[in-house]
């Protein structure tokens, strides 16, 4: 069960194609004790856009964590940061 919020980032830089993006995920609870999943994204040093999804089991919230790291990785972007769940994801 998640306790304390976890956050997960990846970024995309390429000087040459003048890509320089940046995407997170934040895993936390609302307070009602929902969990939340708050996706950001943007270009860096942006403030970029965010998105929030509520989950009402913890297997289908890691099976969304799991395939956006998918898709990050797909589009070549770089895992960056693992606050809390260090080393699963890479």
């Amino acid at each position: 069960m998640i306790m304390k919020p976890i956050r997960l980032h990846w970024q995309l830089i390429d000087p040459i194609t003048n890509k320089a993006r940046w995407y997170s995920l934040t895993i936390s609870k609302d307070l009602w004790g929902n969990m939340v999943l708050i996706k950001r994204w943007g270009r860096i040093n942006r403030i970029g856009q965010q998105q929030f999804e509520w989950f009402d089991d913890e297997e289908s919230l890691l099976r969304t964590i799991q395939t956006t790291h998918q898709r990050r990785i797909q589009h070549q972007y770089q895992f960056v940061e693992n606050q809390a769940l260090t080393g699963e994801f890479k």
